[in-house]
């Protein structure tokens, strides 16, 4: 038996593999289609926060060449004016948005996950799944493997294969839906000569019909051209994609790809059913415009996975799965109206009323920044720092042997306890030590830049702040603990061991354990 099966291997199911084979937990990947068939060029752009987990996953090295990055979205008229610009927040070091080739990306993935993880990951190719079937303990699921049947038994099913999946309405889920059925034609190029490279996505919204610009280097650019019911049934042919490139662009253009994507906003009322995980597309759909789709897919799993770690190690309850849809919801909730909303601004008059008065417009008023970033508000958070629930910042800490490494790298995805310039261990009080030692978190005492290390103290590892910044945010925080989740989330933040105790006992009440 498996202890997680994962169904389809787009970029979702792929990430969801890594992280699974990176804590060791045993998995099955099941994908209808053949691994050479698998890289097709759905998606486009990720987010700075998914660049995070590749670097913490130690993927940057190979993706970077491959990824462009973007400050967020302009909207231009033909001749190349901007009318509207909305910038996305960004982490430090990182940009807010990356353009790509999702061939290019999947393949890295694909790799990784052979070459990193194949003890731990069997992939079933060319498989087709059949019917699912939950038990108390555990699901069964049954797949036409080549010319046989086979059942795969698993205790956890994480499905990830995309907004066709039929097993939400099979589970008995439900969506609330916010619009209609739309669709995007979505072209990949390569230039004949070498185009200029902008920083921004860019919407021309009076084109015939109104695209979307990605260009992520001197040769790729990507194309999503806003499509009707009526047009949709000829938009792939090579003439007709040709005929909308020669309309937008001077430039000559090979053809890499071209496929219609067909969308609707909509979202699982419910994104679990007993041992059945939904996740990415098959639990919720947003409008292309802001292209976060992917990027709020790579963050189910990564929220949802050291859950199940938990949950497979006999460590917490089954109930803290009930988190996983909470915590999740309300980001990829604002996602969907914010781009509901810019779908609004561009089929309205507005932006054309908007164009005749643009020259007199104060600039300030035209620039926009967008608060993209994750934020849980419910779940496993805490409720005394006003900053909890968010990614804490990205660090830099000199281990003992003289290593510098970011904090997601310098600690091993698991519930930390940082404190500055004082052991955690030594304010804790013994109940919540044994807490924490059974959910096994990590101890961390952080000392000043400049201050040589000394003898390491106990149950505690010791670290550097390497470039002083850490010190400068926690003392502006005013805070001398804090509490980190395995996907760096910020759970809480203490001034004093008194808050710290008390968040703790907060803390037991919304993760009980099962031992």
């Amino acid at each position: 038996m498996y202890d997680v099966v994962i169904i389809g291997y787009g970029l979702v199911g792929n990430m969801a593999a890594l992280l699974l084979g990176h804590y060791g937990i045993r998995t099955a990947v099941i994908e209808k289609k053949a691994l050479g068939d698998l890289p097709i060029a759905k998606a486009g752009r990720v987010d700075g926060e998914v660049v995070r987990m590749f670097k913490q996953l130690k993927l940057w090295d190979k993706l970077e060449s491959v990824m462009h990055p973007l400050e967020g979205t302009q909207v231009i008229d033909k001749k190349g004016n901007t009318l509207l610009e909305f910038k996305e927040s960004a982490l430090k070091d990182i940009a807010p948005v990356y353009g790509f080739y999702q061939p290019d990306v999947q393949r890295i993935l694909q790799d990784c996950v052979q070459k990193r993880y194949s003890r731990y990951v069997d992939l079933y190719t060319s498989c087709e799944l059949e019917t699912i079937e939950q038990l108390e303990d555990g699901v069964e699921v049954f797949v036409h493997h080549h010319t046989a049947y086979k059942k795969i038994a698993t205790k956890y099913l994480l499905v990830c294969n995309g907004q066709n999946s039929t097993i939400p309405e099979a589970s008995g889920l439900i969506y609330k839906i916010y619009d209609s059925l739309k669709y995007t034609l979505n072209v990949d190029t390569f230039a004949r000569d070498a185009v200029q490279v902008p920083t921004f996505a860019q919407t021309i919204y009076d084109a015939d019909p109104p695209v979307t610009r990605i260009t992520n280097n001197e040769e790729h650019q990507r194309w999503e051209f806003r499509l009707t019911k009526d047009e949709v049934d000829n938009a792939s042919g090579t003439e007709q994609v040709l005929e909308l490139l020669q309309k937008t662009s001077a430039v000559e253009l090979d053809i890499k790809s071209a496929f219609v994507h067909p969308f609707q906003a909509k979202i699982l009322k419910q994104w679990h059913s007993d041992r059945v995980i939904i996740a990415g597309d098959a639990a919720h759909i947003m409008p292309p415009y802001l292209g976060m789709g992917l990027s709020a897919g790579i963050k189910d799993v990564y929220n949802v996975v050291w859950k199940l770690q938990l949950l497979l190690d006999g460590i917490a309850k089954p109930a803290l799965l009930n988190f996983y849809k909470g915590e999740r919801e309300l980001n990829v909730r604002y996602l969907i109206q914010l781009n509901l909303g810019i779908k609004r601004l561009f089929n309205s008059s507005w932006l054309r009323w908007l164009r005749r008065v643009v020259k007199i417009i104060p600039k300030g008023l035209l620039k926009r920044t967008l608060d993209t970033s994750s934020l849980i508000k419910y779940g496993v958070v805490g409720k005394l720092h006003k900053s909890r629930g968010r990614l804490f910042p990205l660090l830099m800490l000199r281990q003992t042997t003289g290593k510098i490494l970011p904090l997601d790298q310098a600690t091993d995805k698991r519930f930390v306890v940082l404190g500055l310039n004082q052991n955690p261990v030594d304010a804790i009080a013994v109940k919540h030590i044994e807490y924490l030692a059974k959910i096994r978190a990590q101890f961390v005492k952080v000392i000043p830049s400049k201050e040589p290390f000394q003898t390491e103290p106990r149950y505690t590892q010791l670290m550097q702040d390497h470039t002083g910044e850490l010190q400068a945010w926690m003392e502006a925080q005013k805070i001398q603990f804090v509490i980190l989740r395995p996907d760096y989330v910020l759970y809480d933040a203490a001034k004093d061991s008194h808050q710290l105790n008390k968040t703790l006992s907060w803390m037991q009440k919304k993760l009980p354990l099962e031992i």
